[in-house]
């Protein structure tokens, strides 16, 4: 259902995203860099069961493409993340 997508905000790694955190932290090209990305998994996500509501088979195949991209992307960022700190 469409209401359980929750936003980029919201979920725990906005949450951490957008939290309290060092400076250290948030100078990193990496953690820069996550914002967009992560965006981009909530927004197709939310096209994806749109599509799926409306019987868009096309629509989801696509989204689901673009959610794979963004997420590969957000899971990159976070290794480098970690291999920063």
């Amino acid at each position: 259902e469409l209401k359980e997508v929750t936003s980029h905000e919201l979920c725990r790694l906005g949450q951490w995203y957008y939290g309290d955190l060092p400076d250290r932290i948030k100078q990193k090209d990496a953690f820069k860099q996550l914002e967009n990305p992560h965006k981009e998994v909530h927004e197709n996500a939310k096209l994806v069961v749109e599509c799926h509501n409306r019987n868009d088979l096309y629509g989801v195949e696509m989204g689901f493409k673009q959610l794979e991209e963004a997420s590969e992307k957000v899971i990159t960022l976070l290794c480098e993340l970690e291999k920063d700190l």
